[in-house]
């Protein structure tokens, strides 16, 4: 399969070109305004509209931005015949979820919500103590803080 990045801030440089490298995924294709020099074989595309017109259908979009516009870039990829890996959230407006639940998809097409937890230290400390100890736990019980949303960014919403 072959993957287009669109973005390539901290979290796409840092976390997912690095994983995508790690994966089965060919990395064909970059979406980015940001001018960074990687010894890497693709297409760089300044933004998504050159991309989409200029990319095959069968090139998986995974993206990387900031999660406001995530919903308009999903719309515009999906409708275009393309499948999309996000990270999370997909949506932050009603008015875009609806307007997604009617899209008709190609059997082909496929919209993926990603989260990065395994990424992280805590889930990778958790995963090697539930592991080594799978077969004796009887039971796990969490318990999760959210946190108050910070000021002017689309959690408010």
């Amino acid at each position: 399969m072959k993957a287009c990045l669109v973005g390539l801030g901290n979290h796409g440089q840092n976390r997912l070109l690095p994983s995508i490298r790690k994966s089965n995924l060919q990395l064909v294709a970059i979406v980015s305004k940001k001018k960074i020099k990687l010894n890497l074989k693709v297409k760089f595309f300044i933004n998504l509209e050159d991309a989409i017109n200029k990319l095959n259908k069968n090139i998986i979009f995974i993206l990387a931005t900031p999660p406001n516009i995530h919903e308009v870039q999903i719309l515009k990829l999906i409708n275009n015949g393309f499948s999309v890996i996000t990270e999370k959230p997909c949506f932050v407006t009603l008015k875009n979820l609806k307007a997604y639940s009617k899209i008709n998809f190609n059997k082909d097409q496929f919209l993926y919500e990603n989260f990065m937890y395994k990424e992280n230290k805590c889930f990778r400390s958790f995963y090697k103590i539930f592991k080594k100890n799978y077969n004796d736990i009887n039971c796990i019980e969490f318990n999760f803080l959210i946190p108050s949303f910070p000021e002017n960014t689309y959690r408010k919403n």
